[in-house]
């Protein structure tokens, strides 16, 4: 708790001026978990006037966020709530309130796979009663054949995507429908290979891996511009998102995707295997068009990605750098 009775460089008002933050982790027994962040601050500029060690001068937004969780050894359950205090004059964020998750997997005798099953539950709610609210249900099932060895890796999912929407303050003229059904199949198969040989740097014994990795993704492509945005975003570019599932956070955009990623890392490790540099590098061949986005933006005609380039090195035991860039030729 930070607080000041009276900031004496303000003119307009002599009022308090304060920050609170709560954070919280805890266990209930082995299988219950429960997690809170949850701040607060008397006026949009306190950051700014003040500063806190608890957040930066730019921050845009204080989280507040309580779940709970109860796990079992082959399914899950979680209960959550979360809004966002946004500093300024911005649109108010949505909050839910709550988002309920449940997930269960039932291994097959089938090189280890397992029937995957995840429901979720979401209400959106927000302060401006000009922008709709909604009722979200997602539900994703199917299978996941993951298959590896110490050189060689092949991962395969097989799965539908269904998601129901009943959305409330729509008008007449809006685009959205108070009634969304959306169905999508997911196909993505990740491969890679684990190559490693011995070095010798001033003495010192290390070992060199090559490591490719490809996958191709395949999600049919539907029309959800009837679906108001709640909670997504178009999701940053760089290395690690050559081989995600999702160019969005959410499920209020499900891009379509026809694809195939491929990428490169290089690794230097001591005789302890500890990661001393690493190089990676990769890019998306896209074999369709990219028509799911979040606003009014042209389609994306491009048929492959940037080059997305990720680096790592030790200096020593105190000392990093790393760093990320995507390069479009």
């Amino acid at each position: 708790l930070e607080f000041l009775e009276k900031d004496n460089k303000l003119i307009e008002n002599d009022e308090p001026r304060y920050l609170a933050r709560w954070q919280h982790a805890g266990t209930f027994n082995d299988k219950t978990r429960a997690f809170v962040d949850f701040s607060y601050v008397s006026d949009d500029y306190y950051l700014v006037d003040i500063g806190s060690k608890e957040f930066n001068r730019n921050d845009s937004y204080l989280s507040q966020v309580g779940e709970i969780g109860y796990f079992e050894d082959q399914w899950s359950l979680k209960l959550k709530m979360q809004d966002f205090a946004v500093l300024g004059t911005h649109t108010n964020s949505y909050k839910t309130i709550p988002q309920i998750e449940f997930y269960k997997f039932e291994p097959i005798d089938f090189y280890e796979s397992t029937l995957d099953f995840y429901g979720e539950y979401s209400f959106f709610e927000t302060p401006d009663k000009w922008l709709p609210k909604a009722h979200r249900f997602h539900v994703e099932t199917g299978i996941d054949i993951p298959y590896s060895t110490p050189g060689w890796f092949v991962n395969s999912e097989f799965k539908l995507l269904q998601t129901n929407y009943i959305q409330e303050r729509i008008t007449e003229d809006s685009p959205l429908e108070k009634n969304v059904n959306r169905t999508l199949p997911k196909v993505r198969i990740h491969s890679g290979i684990n190559l490693e040989r011995a070095l010798t740097h001033i003495g010192t014994n290390l070992m060199q891996t090559l490591e490719p990795q490809m996958q191709y993704l395949y999600i049919p492509y539907k029309d959800q511009s009837n679906i108001s945005l709640y909670d997504t975003t178009l999701l940053q570019d760089d290395y690690d998102g050559l081989f995600r599932e999702r160019r969005f956070s959410g499920l209020d955009r499900i891009a379509e995707a026809n694809q195939v990623s491929w990428g490169l890392t290089s690794r230097i490790l001591d005789s302890g295997n500890d990661e001393l540099f690493h190089f990676s590098l990769g890019r998306i061949f896209y074999l369709n068009d990219r028509r799911a986005k979040t606003d009014n933006s042209a389609q994306i005609e491009e048929d492959k990605s940037a080059i997305a380039a990720e680096l790592f090195f030790q200096l020593d035991k105190r000392w990093q750098l790393n760093g990320d860039i995507q390069f479009n030729p």
